[in-house]
């Protein structure tokens, strides 16, 4: 008996760690350098690998774009200004796709990175997300469909939250959103010159 849990302690301690997810990657790649700056983001978008493309390439960034413009649009007429772009990307042979938005409403402006891995079945693991922000979700949700995590992202400077999301094909959620799949976000104060 004592050699049978020696023997699965071995095994457990030599198992090898689970495979990074290239989206986890790609969103830290793309979202975090810059995160308080749009320019600096974009340019970074760049350096990257992200191209620019139309609300139109894909059917589901379609209708988040279109449900984005229409936020900003309503936002107007409370002096809250904004702008929304989308980029794609291949990874592993899939298309990624990361929209970038600024959103002012003075006294404050944000930014947002949010990477869509859309029809995706499998979510981005919250454990991932925990262990590289070294903090657990401030909050999780998870109902009809969705599960999210949201967590504060105390040790990021500028960061307002980041948000851990997936919708399956068959949620209730999806006649909301528009898309079924994977999203992770990070929003951020963008960084005024004082």
């Amino acid at each position: 008996m004592i050699a049978l849990g020696a023997s699965l302690l071995m095994l457990a301690t030599t198992a090898p760690a689970a495979a990074a997810d290239v989206r986890l990657e790609a969103f830290q790649a793309a979202c975090l350098p810059g995160h308080r700056d749009p320019q600096k983001r974009l340019a970074n978008l760049q350096t990257e690998g992200w191209a620019a493309v139309p609300d139109s390439d894909n059917p589901m960034l379609e209708a988040t774009m279109k449900l984005s413009r229409q936020q900003i649009e309503e936002g107007r007429s409370d002096g809250i200004d904004g702008d929304v772009a989308a980029f794609r990307k291949l990874s592993a042979g899939k298309p990624l796709y990361l929209v970038v938005s600024n959103v002012r409403a003075e006294p404050i402006a944000l930014t947002g990175c949010y990477l869509f891995d859309f029809g995706s079945d499998r979510a981005i693991a919250a454990e991932a997300v925990s262990a590289w922000l070294k903090e657990a979700p401030a909050q999780t949700i998870d109902h009809a469909g969705l599960t999210a995590q949201i967590w504060n992202v105390e040790g990021i400077e500028g960061v307002w939250d980041l948000q851990n999301s997936f919708i399956a094909a068959d949620s209730q959620a999806l006649s909301i959103t528009g898309y079924a799949g994977t999203s992770i976000k990070l929003t951020s104060t963008v960084e005024t010159s004082e």
